[in-house]
């Protein structure tokens, strides 16, 4: 498995259930800014991975399976900055993200632009 927390990607070498051994896992800890912007900074790890898978779009899934396909923005092709489309306001609203929680974005096959987003309980 592969987990990444801002700038860090660690491989832990576990399946998962749903996609075969390429779980690629982010988490982010949403500020005031980040929990009620319409866009979200991605780090830098999480960026570099759809930089690189070349999605044009991605397609969140929270935990109660409301889905929201949101565009990519990408700010400069040198340092590879992304952002979400505006559906991330309606996604963290709907999904009752706040500030302060760490929500963690999973995806179960890195050739795939879908995200579990779910909520960490510490």
């Amino acid at each position: 498995m592969h987990e990444a927390s801002g700038n860090q990607l660690v491989d832990n070498n576990h399946n998962n259930t749903y996609g075969g051994p390429q779980v690629r896992i982010f988490r982010e800890q949403l500020t005031k800014y980040k929990a009620s912007g319409s866009q979200l900074s991605l780090p830098p790890g999480f960026a570099k991975f759809l930089w690189e898978s070349k999605f044009q779009t991605l397609s969140l899934i929270n935990a109660e399976g409301l889905e929201e396909i949101c565009h990519q923005r990408i700010h400069t092709k040198e340092t590879k900055s992304i952002k979400t489309g505006r559906c991330w306001k309606k996604f963290c609203s709907k999904s009752r993200f706040k500030q302060g929680d760490t929500i963690k974005f999973e995806f179960g096959d890195k050739n795939e632009n879908v995200a579990k987003v779910t909520k960490e309980i510490v």
